[in-house]
């Protein structure tokens, strides 16, 4: 995967441009790649500075250029994605799911069985599993596990930048790198463009030497 695909995937619908290259018109990422997202054009500046004098590794990068704001998104939503989500819609869904399937529940139990308390303890039951499904169908479900977020830049080019490591060692001195400047996101992305968070990196490459070494 190309840098300006890893872009476009994080941040569709905006216009990407390729802003660093490596004399290649269409630079690859690699299995140890250090990608970070950079709000504003100075700061990325500054970090493509740091991570080429703090090594050898090549740096690629890509600008994000966010589309115009259409609509003001208003109070009652979700900024911290890559699409905005009403989270008064998360309450609604839960609302209607949990009261419709708890009077169901209930009315069906009280047919069935012609205990009232019986029917309300599975109608109460049912209501709240009912809840939690709805909830989770009309959006809650962004709040669970690692969330994957877009910064908001207020207008600002987005510089989305990587670093081609050889090792997973080198990863982790650019990691260091990266983090003392605090770009809003910092992730190990591999050669097809799957990422995860590089919270243990460190730590991992301690461990991975300490046993070379036995």
């Amino acid at each position: 995967m190309t840098i300006v695909e890893y872009a476009a995937q994080q941040f569709p619908s905006h216009k990407i441009d390729l802003w660093v290259d490596d004399g290649d018109s269409n630079p690859s990422l690699v299995e140890h790649s250090v990608v970070a997202h950079v709000i504003g054009v100075h700061d990325g500046r500054r970090l493509i500075a740091a991570v080429e004098e703090g090594g050898s590794n090549i740096v690629v990068a890509a600008l994000v250029r966010p589309p115009a704001v259409s609509a003001d998104p208003g109070a009652h939503v979700d900024r911290d994605g890559i699409v905005d989500v009403s989270t008064r819609r998360i309450w609604l869904s839960a609302l209607t799911s949990g009261l419709g399937i708890g009077a169901i529940a209930t009315i069906v139990t009280l047919v069935i069985n012609r205990s009232v308390l019986t029917s309300v303890i599975v109608g109460v039951f049912l209501a709240v599993l009912g809840a939690v499904v709805g909830a989770t169908i009309g959006g809650g479900a962004r709040y669970g596990s690692e969330r994957t977020s877009q910064p908001r830049a207020n207008g600002e080019d987005i510089a989305v930048i990587a670093a081609l490591c050889t090792s997973e060692a080198d990863a982790a001195g650019v990691v260091s790198i990266m983090r003392e400047l605090q770009p809003h996101t910092l992730r190990l992305v591999d050669a097809a463009g799957s990422w995860h968070a590089p919270q243990n990196i460190e730590v991992d490459v301690l461990k991975e030497q300490n046993l070379r070494s036995l």
